[in-house]
């Protein structure tokens, strides 16, 4: 049994602990706080460099160990301001690369930037509307630009298989290849 001094005591211990943890508590909501807002201004100098998606702009903050709570913060802060706009950055993109990448490359880097198929297909009607955009002429504007600087002579194997692989990466198909290097040929 306790005595009156060691009760006292013990009640005394016990409020001192309630005030470390509502200090601790009222501590951690101001380091919160402190948190979102670092996060928010680091979102801020993200963006001011060039533009990115959700995705890419969530990684990087990660990667900068602000917690969950102040990734969201900041995307939500950015994102009030239009800062952050995926419609945006996929028509960016979209017009950027008509003249050197395939319809196939294109969706496949904006699917890898967590721009969502739906949105992207939008995005690649919208800015193809009114350009004819061929891929076919594309591809022969991709041969040109290959044979200016090196050409490549039609009955070496070896140099035929580095253009199909050259025009491969950049997302065309074999089919679209072999019937633009055949129009090429005969073009010659």
């Amino acid at each position: 049994m306790m005595t009156g001094k060691e009760d006292s005591a013990e009640r005394l211990r016990m409020m001192l602990n309630e005030e470390d943890v509502a200090e601790e508590l009222h501590g951690t909501s101001e380091e919160k706080a402190r948190g979102i807002r670092e996060a928010q201004k680091k979102a801020l100098r993200l963006l001011e460099r060039m533009d990115r998606t959700e995705k890419e702009l969530r990684e990087k903050l990660a990667q900068a160990d602000f917690t969950p709570e102040a990734v969201d913060a900041a995307i939500a802060y950015v994102a009030s301001f239009g800062y952050l706009n995926d419609e945006r950055y996929a028509a960016n993109y979209i017009r950027r690369s008509l003249s050197s990448k395939s319809r196939t490359q294109v969706m496949q880097e904006l699917a890898r930037r967590g721009i969502p198929h739906a949105m992207a297909e939008e995005a690649w009607e919208t800015e193809t509307a009114d350009e004819a955009y061929d891929e076919q002429d594309l591809i022969h504007s991709l041969i040109r630009k290959k044979l200016s600087s090196a050409p490549v002579p039609s009955d070496d194997p070896a140099a035929m298989r580095r253009l199909y692989a050259y025009l491969a990466r950049r997302g065309f198909s074999y089919e679209q290849i072999r019937r633009a290097v055949d129009d090429f040929d005969e073009m010659e």
